[in-house]
Order: structure tokens, then sequence, then C-alpha cells
């Protein structure tokens, strides 16, 4: 694994998680894989190796799109960016210190417990 590219590592965490883990629930389903990993939304014009050719032949019975928005969308959202700046500090604001921020990024930081940030998207 340690000599795989993070674009194969990606398409194979992609295609371990759609052929095998969920197959019985997307199997005759069109579904949408939301992914912060640009390369993988040109998997069918890219050249790819023999593994990687293998990985999506198992992939092409399924009916599904790759969509890149959902990254897009929160670095564009300035809640969301504000958001993500104080998680970042690892340090919530106290109630006095909310008071100067706007309805909606105060709704996020009561969820504070309950929400998690990975690669700069909010989970």
């Amino acid at each position: 694994m340690d000599n795989y590219s993070s674009r194969k590592l990606e398409l194979l965490a992609l295609t371990w998680a759609i052929t095998e883990k969920f197959r019985d629930y997307l199997l005759g389903s069109k579904f949408t894989v939301f992914t912060d990993n640009n390369p993988l939304c040109y998997l069918q014009t890219s050249k790819l190796s023999a593994h990687e050719q293998r990985w999506l032949s198992k992939l092409a019975v399924f009916n599904f799109e790759i969509d890149r928005k959902v990254k897009d969308l929160q670095e564009r959202d300035t809640v969301v960016g504000k958001f993500i700046e104080i998680w970042n500090t690892k340090r919530k604001p106290l109630r006095s210190e909310q008071r100067k921020f706007d309805r909606p990024l105060v709704t996020l930081l009561r969820q504070w417990d309950r929400i998690e940030v990975v690669d700069g998207l909010v989970l």
C-alpha cells in the first residue's frame, strides 16, 4: 500500500466500499459518490494502470456518478469556512464570545461535540 499514489488508494477504497461493503444496498440503484479527490472525477477519461482498470471494471456493473461539489460548496460558504477556522484552534468559543457571531455560526457551534472536520470537510 505504501507504493500506491493517493489516486490509487482512493480508487481502491471506493472499489472496496462499493463492490464489497455496500454491494447489496447499491446494486440496481443509481447513486452519487461525493468526494474531495479531484482525480476520481476523471476516471473514465484518464490513463489507468492495470490495477486501476481491473478495479474500474468491477465498478462497471454499478450505476453511479462521482461528484466533487461537497468541498467546493463548503469552501464558498462563509459560515462553514468560519466554523472550520474556529475548529482548527481546537477551542470552542465561550458563550460570551459567541454573541458576536451570526446565528447560523452559533447553531453550528452548539453542535461542537457532534461535529467532525476531516480533510477540511464538516461532517
